[in-house]
């Protein structure tokens, strides 16, 4: 009789099954030994993380489903926060981890992630208010700045919603005064 697994198979099986265990994994993160035993606080700990890589997303007008921008705000989906930044789905970041940073990389430190979790099993509580920073300052309209050149099609295209992987490119013709690339 034959056997329907190969002791090989069934070790790799037991090595998924393993690094697919909570707590483990590619993006697991542990509790870095914290030296001091000071209650983390929304005020000094969590404000600064979340007003720096949430905050331009999550508030009115932006693509995040609901505001970051004060306490209550946070505290209302502190265990949902914890999972995601835990699981690295949030912030959206996709680039690798790498030596050079880009400007405002929304990236959370493997410390700031310790931290919202000790915040999350804490009780997520609240601390003195003299410890909040100011909140971000949003800025309306294009995030980047003004696009220095906006350019219209001559026919609307419409996309397929069948077909939501797929880019259209468009010609335009017209006369530029620079062909010359920008700095």
């Amino acid at each position: 009789m034959k056997r329907p697994f190969s002791l090989a198979g069934i070790g790799f099986i037991l090595a998924i099954a393993l690094a697919l265990r909570p707590g483990t994994g590619v993006h697991a993160q542990a509790a870095p030994d914290r030296k001091d035993d000071k209650q983390v606080t929304f005020t000094r700990d969590i404000a600064p993380v979340v007003f720096q890589s949430c905050a331009r997303c999550h508030r009115p007008g932006e693509s995040g489903p609901f505001p970051l921008l004060t306490y209550d705000d946070v505290k209302k989906h502190a265990r949902q926060i914890e999972i995601v930044t835990r699981t690295r789905f949030m912030p959206p970041w996709l680039p690798e981890l790498q030596a050079l940073k880009f400007a405002d990389e929304p990236r959370l430190l493997d410390e700031q992630i310790a931290t919202i979790r000790k915040w999350v099993e804490e009780g997520a509580p609240e601390g003195n208010p003299s410890d909040l920073p100011s909140p971000p300052k949003s800025v309306e309209g294009w995030q980047l700045g003004q696009p220095d050149l906006g350019l219209k099609a001559a026919t609307p295209y419409q996309k397929p919603s069948r077909r939501s992987g797929q880019m259209k490119l468009c010609r335009i013709a017209g006369s530029w005064a620079s062909t010359s690339p920008m700095p």
